[in-house]
């Protein structure tokens, strides 16, 4: 009750950036607020992230509660919040019209999709919209002109966008496309049916926008030798290393003098692996052998996305990390 992060000096006023959130059409959490624009050599992408930390209190009942919980549990058509609502539906969610306090990563994009130099600020921010993905995919694909009063951040966003994804695509490692389902669930939260969807352009925006902050953020926790937290991904199993080289001299012998310990022989080999011209789906026959995701303490390899840093700061009204 007695936080006022508004008030503060240290907070830079950015409320005339003219942020938009996409999400969810049904989404009051809202994380995340984005916004660009053209720069001498490419653009410089805003990310705005929601920030609670300005009403937990690091010794307080309630932050001990948040940082028990770790995370808000999705199910379908119901949630388990890890904050409370009033703070992430409301006080702290970055919902249009409203200032709010925030940290924003500043970064430079290169006209190649190469994410430069950027910095972080405590910042206060005011949405201008909330905009559906549905609406924002119809805008992108020229099929709804309700939006051109936000062209301008929409056009630079989209343009940002390509560049990024097209960078990651050449150097990078991205999560292939595959077919996802939706269960659609009656009054009475059983399953009616199941329905195939494919992810939206617009949701594609988001993640690209979401996948160069967290980078920021690696670097900037790595560049000041902070403790994490890191989200590191080791590739191949250690234990499983025998099991994959016999996989590959079988199935992908071109393949087999490839380093999986390395971020480049670990691309080379998924990609190879994915190649159109295979016969056999050996990208995902190789899943088994693969480890999850993992949380360090330490800065390392994330062999996944073919990055060497990499952590989740994005969206901290759902994730305590």
């Amino acid at each position: 009750a007695n936080c006022k992060p508004m008030e503060t000096e240290k907070r830079r006023d950015l409320t005339d950036l003219e942020f938009v959130s996409i999400d969810a059409a049904k989404t009051q959490d809202i994380d995340d607020a984005l916004y660009a624009e053209i720069s001498s050599d490419g653009w410089t992408l805003f990310v705005a992230i929601a920030d609670p930390t300005a009403y937990v209190e690091d010794a307080s009942d309630l932050h001990r509660d948040v940082a028990a919980r770790g995370t808000s549990v999705y199910f379908h058509g119901d949630v388990l919040p890890m904050l409370p609502e009033e703070l992430s539906q409301d006080t702290c969610a970055l919902s249009e019209g409203c200032d709010r306090p925030a940290l924003v990563c500043k970064v430079a994009v290169s006209d190649n999709g190469e994410v430069g130099e950027f910095e972080f600020i405590e910042a206060t921010v005011r949405s201008r919209a909330k905009l559906s993905y549905y609406a924002v995919d119809r805008y992108l694909n020229g099929q709804y002109d309700e939006l051109m009063s936000h062209a301008t951040p929409l056009e630079a966003l989209y343009q940002v966008y390509r560049a990024l994804r097209a960078h990651r695509e050449e150097h990078g490692l991205v999560m292939e496309d595959r077919q996802e389902y939706r269960w659609i669930l009656n009054d009475h939260k059983q399953i009616e049916n199941i329905e195939p969807y494919e992810k939206l352009l617009s949701q594609k925006l988001v993640e690209e926008c979401m996948i160069a902050a967290n980078r920021c953020g690696a670097r900037f926790l790595a560049q000041h030798k902070a403790s994490g937290p890191f989200v590191t991904h080791r590739g191949f199993r250690a234990d499983r290393l025998a099991e994959t080289r016999k996989f590959l001299d079988m199935h992908a012998p071109a393949l087999a003098q490839e380093n999986p310990d390395t971020v480049a022989g670990y691309r080379a080999i998924m990609r190879g692996l994915a190649a159109p011209e295979q016969d056999l789906p050996l990208r995902t026959m190789v899943n088994r052998l693969l480890t999850r995701a993992e949380l360090s303490t330490d800065c390392a390899n994330h062999m996944g996305m073919a990055l060497e840093g990499y952590t989740n700061c994005t969206s901290p009204l759902r994730k305590y990390v």
